[in-house]
């Protein structure tokens, strides 16, 4: 997978420093296109962002995401035939 550091959290804000982050702890650190795709890239995007949270780049990596807002939401999806597959939450 192509993965990318994302900003974390730090006393209840995001570490991007602003005070009104849309998408605080949840962005990618220098932009969209900052994706690291070998254990080289990983290692050196952690070393400058030692602080960062862990991204997937969907994209990159040839998946999309299927959001559920609630459990109901899921089953109602398996139903409809959603197979198996990974699974991520986040919050």
């Amino acid at each position: 997978y192509k993965v990318v550091p994302v900003y974390g959290m730090g006393g209840g804000v995001c570490d991007c420093g602003k005070a009104d982050c849309r998408n605080a702890g949840r962005h990618p650190i220098g932009g969209e296109g900052n994706v690291a795709g070998t254990a080289e890239e990983v290692r050196r995007l952690w070393r400058t962002n030692p602080n960062a949270n862990v991204g997937v780049n969907l994209a990159a990596s040839g998946l999309f995401d299927v959001s559920a807002d609630n459990s109901g939401v899921l089953r109602d999806f398996q139903r409809r035939g959603l197979p198996p597959t990974l699974a991520f939450e986040s919050g």
